[in-house]
């Protein structure tokens, strides 16, 4: 039996526009995904993804439908499917993981059983998914001998069959663990800030981030400007929390707000709660790919609102998180 497990990640600044070539600011989050590789008595890969039902593939299965996923996402890439098309099932992502791992140290001689947990918050902009990726590549890679030295590589492609073209960025903090500054795929590692961050927790978006990104990507693509309003607005909120300036954080997570407005990722609803942050005092912005359509986009980073955080969180019926940083990224268990 191998174990590992994978930190969650919040995005601070340069959600969107880091596809774009754009830089970042991330930090690993002190919830992980953890995934459990133990031998069972019969041939090929069962997968166990929390409570749901088990789903099994023999090994040649598995290899086969790996090449069939990989061929899905070039159709994607080439504007001739939808990115929902791509992947059969969230099981599937893992045994397309299992697949990686085992064409680069070899097939098992036995069953194998990869079990998944996670205490991360699901479809909300915290990294679950690239967790749960990281910590199955890490128990595979272990349980057929040692970590594989492209191990964030591999994770990348598979996230890709998820999110359609992933930057990397969630990969690469849940990898590392602390604060990072990421652009064009390098993450440089920065002091991080103190204490825990409130998140408002404004529920799972009716949109995949594949389908939100796509969206974005369909409407402001070519837009310099903008892109460019979004790396000044995470350069000017590095040059902040790097400084330990938090208090000084608003104006700049105010603009960054707008901006996400602007790209029509952040439902109405979730606009008014942050109206509301605003006038306590505060500010707040969504920290992942948000939504564009319903009335939910995941997690809000809800920065200085101070005594009226929590009757603001009861009034929008929203759930407060208390998150602390992650120092330390993938590892084995």
């Amino acid at each position: 039996m191998t174990k590992a497990r994978s930190p969650g990640k919040l995005i601070l600044s340069g959600e969107h526009s880091v596809v774009y070539g754009c830089p970042a600011l991330a930090l690993a989050l002190d919830r992980h995904a953890t995934a459990t590789v133990s031998v069972v008595d019969h041939p090929g890969v069962v997968i166990r993804l929390g409570d749901r039902t088990p789903v099994s593939w023999t090994l040649d299965e598995m290899v086969t439908q790996a090449s069939e996923l990989d061929a899905r996402h070039r159709r994607f890439l080439d504007n001739q499917c939808a990115i929902e098309s791509v992947l059969q099932s969230p099981e599937a992502l893992f045994a397309y993981c299992a697949a990686q791992v085992f064409q680069a140290r070899g097939l098992p001689d036995h069953g194998v059983c990869l079990d998944l947990h996670s205490d991360i918050p699901l479809g909300c902009g915290m990294g679950s998914s690239a967790a749960l990726i990281l910590a199955s590549l890490r128990a595979l890679a272990l349980h057929r001998g040692e970590a594989l030295p492209d191990e964030r590589a591999l994770g990348l492609r598979a996230e890709h069959l998820q999110h359609g073209r992933s930057s990397g960025l969630d990969i690469h903090a849940s990898a590392r663990g602390g604060m990072i500054r990421f652009l064009d795929g390098v993450g440089e590692a920065l002091p991080a800030p103190a204490g825990p961050l409130l998140l408002a927790h404004t529920g799972s978006p009716e949109g995949s981030t594949g389908v939100c990104v796509q969206a974005v990507r369909e409407a402001f693509a070519d837009d310099q400007a903008l892109w460019q309003a979004f790396a000044d607005c995470t350069n000017a909120f590095t040059h902040l929390v790097s400084e330990g300036r938090m208090d000084a954080l608003r104006e700049t997570i105010m603009e960054n707000h707008q901006l996400l407005v602007r790209i029509g990722v952040v439902p109405e609803r979730v606009q008014a709660f942050i109206r509301d942050v605003e006038a306590g005092g505060g500010a707040g912005k969504i920290c992942g790919a948000g939504s564009i359509k319903g009335d939910a986009a995941g997690v809000v980073f809800v920065y200085g609102a101070g005594e009226v955080a929590e009757a603001l969180m009861a009034k929008w019926n929203y759930k407060g998180l208390e998150m602390n940083l992650a120092t330390h990224g993938t590892q084995a268990r």
